[in-house]
């Protein structure tokens, strides 16, 4: 009898919703928790405040109808019941099918508390103020009404701060709201039916009245017997079997594209929005070259410079015992980066694995560098024709620094120098994209046992893909800055600078064209180089000290030029026309993060 008399008192306010709300959503109410400890109005507040924001947060996920706490009171007032006795399970479960509502949210405090904290003080000076911290703890259950059973039960806590006590209890109920949103997210999240399917379209019987928009993802479960959609609630443990995303959304209906599950997703199948971030999926359709065309464009969110990997669907596997097919990993064959997307479809360039990808693969969309970093190592043979001075005489060498220096030189044995070794240290970093290369490379040349050089050298090439993934020719620049030492005989340079110097010195900048042959094997590429290096060297200089300080206190130097007549070799190519091969490894700094 009381629950017919309560049915006549809320009957007129039920009325009043809207009618195609009514039709669309559940209706869900949200009890005020209890266990507040404190005060008994303080209690009130805050078990209010965390109703209405839990309450707000679940309007806005327009999932569910929501009946406010003003009518829930109303009820409760009229027919003399306590919020305190609605805790008895059995209580809550009738209270809720008078109220003509699907599901309720009922919690308890289990921790409230703040702490004051000081202003700090240094060196006489403020440098934070005082400020209250508040932790809130809660045990949350959400009741399915019709079935009478607790569909979740979860614990939610949040931590606020504020300049007093209610500000910061305040702003850690928001966190325990937003962990309630969490906890229950699935059941939150909009849910309908799909009524048809057109090749890569389908339609669901939900639409904007309900939240649906444009560019909203939804999964796809196969849920068997189902003929109310509302009932139905999918667990973490479900899988999806296909995903589709929303490109046009009316007030009933909506139309989404199939991303994933072409050949599984049929009329009937039960969809719900995705909380998360659900990658573009589609497929190649043509292949030309290094172009392809995919099945997805502006309407699934396409846009000109995303890149895609291309995979290919795993390799079936039979347990020969059982008959039981599994399926492989899918394997990852190449990289796409879209060029022009347009309204259903796009056109992209293969920016890895032109040979690989092909019609029917899958791509997925990824933060994938559109960049590959290298680092090589090559070695070669130097060309060279270096004509010794062959001096022999006696000097006499004025030094400023270190006076006057009697020197006696025979180059007369020294013989003209044809070749060197070069070998070089390089990384490069590659726009795949736009197909040109910049790095840097260190080179140490050598020719004989007292002549030799180092350059530190920027680059620049173009690459040229003469056969796709297989072959790269890549014509280039580089300019640099490096230093070439030339020994003198018994200890000549030493001498003169009073021990200061071992060796002469040459520095300069250059310049050197060049063109490179990359033929990839896998992750190793082998490299070859041709290149030509302009830097000619005809002053030599040692270092003395000149008896003074620097700012730092250390002793001052400075370069003196010999004269060439007591150079061995005074006029030098360094480098010249040289030949090198090496290895290179791609992705190299990713390959040593991944062992490390």
């Amino acid at each position: 009898m009381r629950a017919k008399s309560m049915c006549r008192y809320i009957l007129a306010p039920l009325l009043v919703l809207s009618a195609a709300a009514a039709q669309e959503l559940e209706n869900i109410t949200v009890l005020p928790f209890e266990g507040w400890t404190g005060n008994v109005s303080a209690a009130r507040e805050y078990q209010n405040a965390l109703t209405d924001k839990i309450a707000t947060k679940i309007i806005q996920s327009h999932r569910f109808n929501v009946i406010d706490r003003s009518h829930l009171d109303k009820v409760l007032t009229e027919q003399d019941l306590q919020l305190t006795g609605l805790i008895d399970e059995a209580t809550v479960v009738q209270m809720g099918k008078v109220l003509g509502v699907h599901k309720l949210i009922v919690g308890r405090f289990t921790r409230n508390s703040t702490e004051h904290h000081s202003a700090e003080y240094s060196s006489g000076r403020k440098i934070s103020d005082a400020y209250y911290s508040a932790v809130v703890q809660t045990t949350i259950k959400l009741l399915d009404v019709q079935s009478g059973r607790y569909l979740e039960a979860a614990e939610a806590e949040g931590t606020g701060q504020g300049s007093d006590r209610r500000n910061a209890l305040l702003n850690a109920l928001d966190e325990v709201a937003e962990a309630v949103m969490r906890a229950f997210e699935q059941y939150f999240a909009i849910q309908a039916h799909i009524t048809a399917v057109d090749k890569a379209m389908v339609t669901i019987d939900r639409g904007s009245i309900v939240g649906v928009q444009e560019g909203m993802d939804f999964l796809v479960f196969h849920v068997p017997g189902v003929e109310d959609w509302i009932r139905p609630e999918t667990s973490a443990s479900d899988q999806s079997i296909g995903v589709i995303r929303i490109v046009s959304a009316q007030s009933q209906t909506s139309r989404g594209r199939i991303m994933v599950g072409y050949d599984k997703i049929k009329a009937g199948h039960l969809v719900r929005e995705s909380k998360e971030e659900i990658t573009t999926a589609a497929m190649v359709l043509d292949k030309t070259g290094s172009t392809v065309i995919i099945n997805a464009g502006l309407d699934l969110g396409i846009k000109a410079g995303m890149t895609f990997d291309v995979v290919t669907s795993g390799r079936e596997i039979t347990d020969p015992a059982t008959g039981e097919v599994f399926r492989a990993s899918p394997v990852n064959v190449g990289v796409i980066y879209i060029t022009k997307p347009g309204a259903r479809s796009s056109e992209a360039k293969i920016i890895k694995g032109q040979k690989k990808v092909d019609t029917g693969m899958w791509i997925l969309e990824r933060e994938t560098a559109t960049v590959s970093v290298s680092a090589s190592l090559s070695a070669g043979l130097l060309s060279a024709a270096f004509e010794p001075n062959q001096v022999v005489d006696t000097f006499i060498v004025e030094n400023k620094y270190t006076g006057s220096h009697e020197v006696a030189v025979d180059y007369s044995a020294y013989e003209d120098i044809t070749s060197g070794i070069v070998v070089q240290l390089a990384g490069m970093r590659r726009d795949l994209v736009r197909g040109y290369s910049v790095g840097f490379a260190f080179n140490w040349f050598r020719y004989g046992s007292d002549l030799s050089a180092w350059a530190l050298d920027l680059m620049a090439t173009y690459d040229i893909d003469v056969i796709p993934d297989r072959l790269i020719l890549s014509p280039g620049l580089r300019v640099g800055y490096g230093r070439a030492t030339q020994k003198l005989p018994n200890g000549i340079v030493a001498q003169i600078s009073d021990d200061e110097s071992s060796a002469l010195k040459s520095g300069g900048f250059h310049i050197t064209p060049q063109v490179g042959l990359q033929a990839k094997l896998g992750n190793l590429t082998l490299t070859g180089e041709v290149a030509y290096r302009l830097w000619n060297v005809d002053t030599w200089t040692y270092d003395v000290q000149t008896g003074k300080k620097d700012d730092s206190g250390n002793d001052e130097t400075e370069s003196v030029e010999l004269d060439s007549k007591l150079v061995p070799y005074p006029e030098v190519t360094i480098g010249g026309l040289y030949f090198s091969v090496g290895l290179s490894i791609e992705d190299f700094w990713s390959k040593i993060t991944d062992l490390l």
